[in-house]
């Protein structure tokens, strides 16, 4: 992938990369006396989540340009599935900062640090769904069966419909990491999403049965 999507994703992962190795320095202050002498461990945990963020880009570039498979992604969907990469790896990077911030013994993390987890699941969900009906049948994201990948149209209206779904999942998730009692707060994205899913396979249960008429 060359377009700006995927330098972005490298650049926020190499602030990870970098956020990690200034935390293990010390820069930051000191880690609790635990986790500072874990040794293999203390390491797989800092780099743990850009590494893993990493791993997902060159998975999904390997996928999504696909040599000469017919679903490999075109020059229009491929900006899709980028940004939805894109997306992705902030998602990861923002809980690895967080995650950083616990070692270090940042105080906002135990006052808010649930929340924000909320809150940044809940745009990245909303930014995610913006982009899934812009996406075309390919083997890097989606609804990936038999039906949707061999029928354009299934895909597009399965999709459609998946992006409004998550569009309001991450409404409602945000809504619920703002204002609800920590302790509930979970909850009510756990609903919409069983509920989503349920209105999704109908959907694409209808479209299946429309497509076969």
């Amino acid at each position: 992938m060359r377009g700006r999507f995927p330098r972005a994703a490298w650049g926020v992962l190499a602030a990870g990369f970098a956020a990690s190795t200034l935390v293990l320095t010390g820069i930051f202050g000191d880690m609790s006396p635990a986790f500072a002498s874990s040794g293999p461990r203390q390491l797989l945990l800092l780099y743990f989540f850009p590494t893993a963020g990493a791993l997902i880009v060159r998975l999904i570039t390997g996928v999504s340009r696909g040599g000469n498979h017919p679903l490999r992604c075109v020059e229009t969907d491929r900006r899709a599935v980028e940004e939805i990469l894109f997306w992705t790896v902030c998602f990861v990077t923002a809980i690895h900062i967080m995650v950083l911030a616990a070692l270090t013994h940042a105080t906002w993390v135990g006052r808010i640090g649930p929340r924000m987890v909320m809150v940044v699941a809940g745009v990245t969900t909303i930014l995610v769904g913006n982009v899934l009906p812009k996406t075309r049948p390919n083997l890097a994201f989606g609804v990936r069966t038999a039906a949707t990948l061999g029928d354009r149209r299934l895909w597009i209206t399965v999709h459609r419909a998946a992006g409004y779904l998550a569009v309001v999942l991450g409404v409602l998730t945000v809504w619920a990491g703002l204002f609800l009692h920590v302790r509930n707060m979970a909850a009510v994205p756990a609903i919409c999403f069983v509920g989503g899913a349920v209105l999704l396979m109908q959907w694409y249960r209808n479209g299946r049965r429309a497509a076969h008429m």
